[in-house]
């Protein structure tokens, strides 16, 4: 890619955002309208059956044009935001309407249960949080153009570009399942007794930035690369598995998609891939819900027990699933489906600023900007999500947690204004964190990657969280590593490329150099 092919491609990229703004705005716009009317539970129901639907189309239009305009885009925030809304600010709260009359029934008898009307006020806060976000992305492809349209991709399947994969996949394969396996899963899990810092437990998604690289290779034509990656991928997702995480789950199956993605270019494939990756996820489900609940049974905490305990939990549910399964499970609740909604949350929110009941997390927001390792002695914070279960379930010793997504929590802080203030900047952030990761991915800077992967998780499950937790807890970890790579990459090229010599320089002007 020449600088006017990607000029050309961000212009093209800047239009499909519009495109997808001129429906947005409307739509929520109408959303927010009819959430005001009193509806009846009729009329309101079918709102709730169509916006959401409308709202998916919109948006999974854009992340299929994101796709097609900029492939490097589908290793940032550009392309993952619009998709994860379109899946849990879309598509989840339909299960409210679209569910199994057991699904239902559950979901009424819930301490979050939700009224016609209160659907519809959720997914008008949510719509608008989100129209808001990608108009932040948008306005910084307005104002600094030349940030999407920097850096030059390499000839595609290059020897050179292959074997640097190659390599530095296997260095990230090795150095991050060290970590992950031996220090990063014993000490959450409780079995050395140590605290591990966030910093080096984001850390163990090395592992994963390695298998998305041998990917890579693999589809550029490295014959070793393909070797390697199916001799020990395989294990790696079976220890992932292990974690009873669906995030873990998730990066073990996402990222050699989108890795093989940046080589062979076909959206077609990345859709099948993500499609078969989606079906996984969510046969998995009842899997990781199993396994929480046995080990939680067996040790008094959902992070005890090692890898064997959890090879013979896995083994259990596996010989016969349905011994296994959760009652609600059992009698045909859709939890799958349930998980990917957070109405309940943000309905909640909305009432309890109406209600006037104080709510301000944004006040510790100091602490986790402050790294472990300046700070020795951080207290580990259980994180708002506790705070606010037991405030839904009124159980002051509740030990689950319950996140509003960032929509439900700035409009709970500070009302709509919350919105119109924070949501656009989340959406500028992202925008920043995108054009560096374009950046990476077209000048084949694999070393980034680790960067990347930390943007990308902020921008998928990011939006599902708090803003303390979701978009500044993870800030000083990502900055650090660009940081710190930066300095690398200018001290290689310091030490390769210094001054010359007086004779030698001296040579190069007489010649003409």
């Amino acid at each position: 890619m020449n600088d006017a092919s990607a000029r050309h491609a961000a212009a093209r990229l800047r239009a499909a955002y519009l495109g997808a703004l001129l429906a947005l705005w409307p739509l929520s716009g109408l959303w927010i309208g009819l959430s005001a009317l009193t509806l009846s539970p009729g009329a309101a129901g079918a709102v709730n059956g169509t916006l959401p639907v409308l709202f998916i189309l919109v948006l999974a239009g854009l992340a299929r044009q994101v796709a097609r305009t900029m492939p490097e885009a589908v290793w940032s925030a550009a392309f993952w935001f619009p998709a994860q809304a379109a899946v849990f600010s879309g598509f989840g709260p339909l299960v409210e309407v679209y569910g199994t009359a057991s699904t239902r029934a559950a979901l009424a008898a819930h301490p979050l249960s939700l009224s016609p009307a209160g659907l519809l006020e959720a997914g008008a806060l949510a719509a608008f949080g989100v129209t808001l976000v990608l108009s932040g992305l948008w306005l910084h492809m307005i104002a600094a153009p030349r940030d999407w349209a920097r850096g030059r991709t390499r000839a595609q399947g290059t020897a050179q570009g292959t074997v640097d994969a190659l390599r530095l996949g296997l260095a990230f394969v090795i150095a991050g399942g060290a970590l992950k396996y031996l220090l990063i899963n014993p000490g959450q899990w409780g079995l050395t007794g140590r605290v591990v810092p966030g910093a080096v437990s984001n850390l163990g998604a090395l592992t994963d930035v390695g298998f998305a690289l041998l990917a890579f290779a693999a589809a550029a034509g490295h014959r070793g690369a393909r070797a390697a990656f199916w001799a020990l991928w395989p294990l790696h997702l079976a220890l992932s598995a292990l974690s009873f995480a669906k995030l873990d789950i998730m990066l073990a199956l996402v990222l050699p998609a989108i890795g093989a993605f940046l080589a062979h270019r076909k959206p077609g494939r990345l859709v099948i891939s993500l499609a078969i990756a989606g079906a996984l996820y969510t046969a998995a489900q009842p899997y990781v819900h199993h396994g929480r609940a046995a080990v939680a049974d067996a040790t008094g905490t959902l992070n005890g027990a090692g890898y064997a305990a959890r090879a013979g939990i896995a083994r259990d549910y596996l010989r016969d699933p349905g011994a296994g399964a959760s009652a609600a499970g059992a009698s045909g609740r859709q939890g799958w489906w349930t998980r990917l909604s957070f109405a309940g949350p943000q309905a909640f929110a909305i009432e309890a600023r109406a209600r006037g009941l104080s709510y301000l997390p944004l006040a510790d927001a100091w602490v986790y900007l402050v790294p472990r390792v300046l700070w020795p002695g951080k207290p580990v914070l259980p994180g708002p999500g506790l705070e606010v279960h037991r405030l839904v379930t009124g159980a002051p010793d509740a030990e689950s947690f319950l996140a509003l997504s960032i929509y439900g929590d700035l409009y709970w802080q500070f009302g709509w204004a919350g919105l119109w203030l924070g949501c656009p900047l989340v959406g500028w952030l992202f925008a920043m964190m995108s054009t560096h990761a374009i950046r990476a991915v077209r000048a084949r800077a694999f070393i980034m990657l680790p960067a990347v992967l930390l943007a990308l998780e902020m921008a998928i499950l990011g939006p599902n969280r708090f803003v303390v937790t979701g978009i500044l807890g993870p800030l000083p970890i990502y900055l650090a590593y660009i940081g710190a790579a930066g300095a690398l990459g200018w001290l290689a090229r310091w030490l390769g490329h210094g001054p010359a010599p007086i004779s030698l320089a001296r040579r190069r002007r007489a010649q003409g150099w």
